[in-house]
């Protein structure tokens, strides 16, 4: 509160700011008009008080909305689900980051259990669940820390999140071992093995098999293959891979009789929907029976398709044949055969060709391919009498 001081017959007003006494001259020698100014100044002081008090007020009930506002580490993913999507993420993409974010609630309630909420979390606690996965292949523990750190970007804001602890992560380069290319012998052992494989839907190893060797696609997209991406009668398929739908790259391929004649055998049955309704479905769940039985056809056709890790790899085993061989193989296989690099970088679908380079590794030197993809055939030769 603001008070008069007289010092050789003048009037000052003294009051206290941040903590430092202040002095002003009033510029008069009257008490009756210095007690005036006085008042003027302590009515000042008053409305700042209330102002204060207000400001105090208001802080005080933000500070309890951000409380009542928390996020419990045990029900991110619903809090994620409650939020608008910052953009169109596929079901599969959505059962990944699920899977991800389960997988981290269950190592807090086994590790943190004093931990309730998830702005409790900090860069400490992400680096060691991080860590806690050093037995996993680093691409695997890049994914989970990217997945965490787009899930955590989503409730920042909605949360009054100080900061995205998975960002200060140390993202270690991943070891990763790319699938291998597979020989024309073994192409044709592997269209044997499909041709002979009785699986849990008919006709799809048979019909998936040669149609991975002949257009590149990813397992997702043969898996997911839809009537309405294939045309019968002009022997196409026709479709926009899940991988590039956001650039909307559509790609073409000719109906060989590889596959084409599991398809039309198909296509006298149904003609709508899914061509294969049970493994689209289990794909989209990520069911581990459809790579269990590709890894039973590999076997049977005498491919092997695991070793055992080298140091740094961090795995249990090393994947080296997968379906995604049958890409890398078509892709090796044209750039062999001379077929311009852009023109396959259009056909797999690649932003560029530098992309479409990872995947070329040597067939063996001198060997010689002819103009298209050749004919592997697989039935038995009639006996000579």
């Amino acid at each position: 509160m603001p008070w008069l001081q007289q010092r050789q017959g003048k009037f000052y007003v003294c009051y206290w700011e941040n903590g430092k006494k202040i002095r002003k001259s009033l510029k008069t020698d009257n008490e009756e008009e210095a007690k005036k100014i006085l008042e003027s100044y302590q009515i000042s002081d008053e409305q700042h008080s209330q102002e204060d008090a207000i400001l105090k007020l208001f802080s005080a009930k933000r500070k309890q909305d951000i409380q009542l506002n928390r996020c419990l580490i045990s029900d991110i993913w619903n809090a994620v689900e409650e939020l608008p999507a910052p953009r169109n993420l596929s079901t599969f993409t959505i059962k990944g980051k699920l899977y991800i974010v389960n997988l981290f609630t269950k190592w807090v309630k086994n590790n943190l259990s004093h931990l309730k909420y998830i702005d409790e979390l900090t860069e400490k606690h992400a680096a060691q669940y991080i860590a806690s996965m050093k037995d996993k292949a680093g691409r695997t523990r890049l994914n989970h820390l990217s997945g965490l750190s787009s899930v955590f970007a989503i409730l920042l804001i909605p949360y009054n999140l100080e900061r995205n602890i998975w960002k200060s992560v140390v993202r270690n380069e991943a070891v990763s071992v790319r699938k291998q290319n597979l020989s024309l012998e073994q192409i044709k052992a592997l269209f044997i093995a499909a041709e002979n494989f009785t699986g849990r839907v008919k006709y799809f190893w048979q019909t998936a098999v040669p149609l991975g060797f002949y257009t590149g696609l990813r397992l997702f997209d043969v898996c997911t293959l839809s009537w309405d991406e294939i045309d019968m009668k002009n022997k196409t398929i026709t479709l926009i891979p899940s991988k590039t739908k956001k650039q909307g790259k559509e790609l073409s391929f000719t109906l060989r009789d590889e596959f084409g004649r599991y398809l039309k055998k198909l296509y006298r049955r149904q003609k709508t929907g899914y061509v294969w309704p049970g493994v689209a479905e289990a794909r989209l769940k990520n069911a581990n029976w459809i790579n269990e039985e590709f890894s039973q056809i590999c076997k049977n056709a005498e491919i092997e398709t695991q070793r055992k890790p080298e140091k740094g790899e961090g795995k249990k085993t090393v994947v080296l044949v997968g379906f995604h061989s049958l890409r890398h193989t078509f892709v090796t296989t044209a750039l062999d055969m001379g077929i311009p690099d852009m023109q396959v970088t259009k056909a797999v679908g690649h932003g560029s060709p530098v992309m479409t380079g990872r995947y070329d590794h040597t067939l063996g030197a001198g060997r010689q391919i002819s103009s298209s993809l050749p004919e592997i055939n697989t039935k038995p030769q009639k006996s000579e009498q």
